[in-house]
């Protein structure tokens, strides 16, 4: 009988330490030969890499990927966890964050491998604003978006837009389709409170050794941002109207194809090229910070009876 090919999903979520794993700890695994890497990382991304997330996010580009047998196959999309509102105001797509674990059963389906599948979640109090931060470069573009206090204002009364906030219904998609045994649940809090027991924990899901995992992990902690007593700076960009239509022009689905051979150019580069500016955006208050723990209070409570989570983890960090 033929070994089935291993294959981990990396869900993300954003701003639960993503970049950091996929840059600081499944890179450096790839490069040692302990995994086989096709996810996002900030140095490329391979074909392997387009092929799902265009499938996925964009309906495009049906072929299949090919999985190795003898190592662990990794990928790592924070995008299939994101918010439909995000994806909706970023890639102007319309897609059901909810229904994404469907179509990674279908694609993967004919590849016939065993997948296991990692979320690690975080305190929506502080997962909700550092997300804002992140994603202030195009949320401050809409009206309901424009502060901090809109924005949330708008999130926490819109359920379906931003529906993977509710940790409940998003873990509860993967499960239904890939079975509780293969959902692998881990805090973003361990990683920053108790690495070792975060390695620990990983290890057994990755079946590598919890302490090649920490030596490739020390001090690596990215998308820090720069904070100070009136709230916290961030950079965004200075995008010209004829910049923004460059950018829909080249990634629409007729011309990427082009401009991925020649987006190199010198002169595309400049056109590229934007200028950055400073703004500071208020820390969130110790009132909105309750108005988030009671919205998401009684879905965190659910974790641990339906998907056997940690409850004094729950409880410490402060989910319900």
């Amino acid at each position: 009988m033929n070994k089935q090919s291993r294959l981990l999903i990396h869900v993300g979520v954003p701003k639960t330490a993503t970049t950091t794993l996929q840059d600081g700890l499944f890179v450096s695994l790839n490069k040692q030969n302990q995994i086989n890497y096709f996810g996002k990382t900030s140095e490329c991304r391979s074909d392997k890499y387009h092929k799902v997330v265009k499938t996925l996010l964009f309906n495009r580009d049906k072929e299949k990927v090919t999985l190795t047998k003898n190592l662990l196959n990794v990928f790592s999309e924070e995008w299939l966890t994101s918010n439909p509102f995000n994806l909706k105001e970023r890639f102007d797509i319309e897609v059901d964050s909810l229904n994404i674990p469907k179509e990674l059963a279908n694609y993967f389906d004919e590849v016939q491998c065993d997948v296991d599948v990692l979320i690690v979640i975080r305190n929506q109090q502080t997962r909700i604003y550092s997300h804002y931060l992140e994603a202030y470069d195009y949320l401050h573009k809409n009206k309901n978006h424009q502060t901090w206090e809109t924005h949330l204002k708008t999130v926490l009364s819109n359920d379906n837009d931003f529906i993977t906030y509710d940790y409940d219904q998003l873990i509860n998609a993967y499960v239904s389709v890939f079975g509780d045994k293969h959902v692998h649940v881990l805090f973003y809090e361990d990683f920053i409170n108790d690495k070792l027991r975060f390695y620990q924990e990983l290890s057994e899901v990755m079946n590598i050794e919890a302490s090649l995992l920490e030596s490739l992990m020390v001090n690596t902690h990215l998308n820090k941002k720069e904070k100070d007593e009136s709230g916290t700076k961030i950079e965004v960009r200075k995008l010209s109207k004829s910049k923004r239509l460059l950018y829909k022009i080249t990634h629409s689905k007729l011309i990427e194809p082009f401009y991925k051979k020649v987006r190199n150019t010198i002169i595309l580069k400049k056109l590229k090229g934007n200028s950055l500016e400073e703004v500071l955006i208020e820390h969130q208050s110790i009132d909105q910070c309750a108005l988030i723990y009671e919205k998401y209070k009684e879905s965190n409570m659910k974790l641990s009876k339906k998907y056997n989570i940690d409850k004094r983890k729950l409880i410490r960090y402060n989910y319900y």
